[in-house]
């Protein structure tokens, strides 16, 4: 999706719950300030899909944050024997948490006088199931609120090793394509030298 970051653009993503269980929902990002996202929280009945609205803000491009913009998706099995504040519900079962992590990519433009374009994974599926994965931590505050400094930290530094991976990688493969085209340069001076011996008679 193309995505210019001059202007507010909406991308969508549909939350859908399989379970046969109402389930709660909440939605963060690393970079509260840039998105958008309503609702941020809410209810899912049963077979119910609901879709969420990712505004993202204009802001100036800074190449040190592509790939690190991550949503994180939370929800909750509903506790059968209360009805609770939701805001409550999640400080107080933080062991009942699961989340599904969601990457932005942004796709940086040709030269710095054309618009850039962004590309996101909000449009992936996220459902609330009840044997997705648990976190330890308990929730913060509404779906605006950043991840724990630890969690921001970890995927980060994930992005950054397989960044610097893929680079060395392919500098590995500019080297070797270089010697290859060098050692042909060679080859080719060598048959251009002895042709000419030849046509000369010497």
């Amino acid at each position: 999706m193309e995505r210019p970051f001059r202007t507010a653009v909406a991308s969508y993503m549909r939350l859908t719950n399989p379970t046969d269980h109402d389930i709660y929902f909440k939605i963060k990002t690393t970079a509260p300030k840039k998105y958008c996202v309503r609702p941020n929280c809410g209810l899912l009945e049963p077979r119910e899909s609901q879709e969420i609205a990712i505004v993202l803000q204009p802001f100036i491009f800074d190449s040190n944050e592509k790939n690190k913009h991550k949503f994180m998706v939370q929800s909750m099995v509903k506790p059968d024997d209360e009805d609770i504040n939701l805001e409550d519900l999640w400080k107080k079962y933080p062991e009942k948490l699961m989340d599904s992590k969601l990457r932005c990519v942004f796709e940086c433009p040709l030269d710095s006088n054309q618009p850039a374009q962004a590309t996101d994974g909000s449009n992936a599926a996220a459902a609330a199931a009840p044997n997705s994965k648990q976190p330890n931590a308990a929730a913060g505050n509404e779906g605006n609120a950043q991840f724990s400094n630890a969690q921001f930290n970890a995927m980060s530094n994930d992005d950054e090793l397989q960044s610097e991976a893929a680079l060395l990688k392919e500098i590995k493969k500019l080297r070797d394509n270089e010697s290859v085209l060098r050692q042909e340069n060679l080859q080719l001076r060598v048959s251009a030298t002895s042709d000419w011996f030849c046509d000369a008679g010497l």
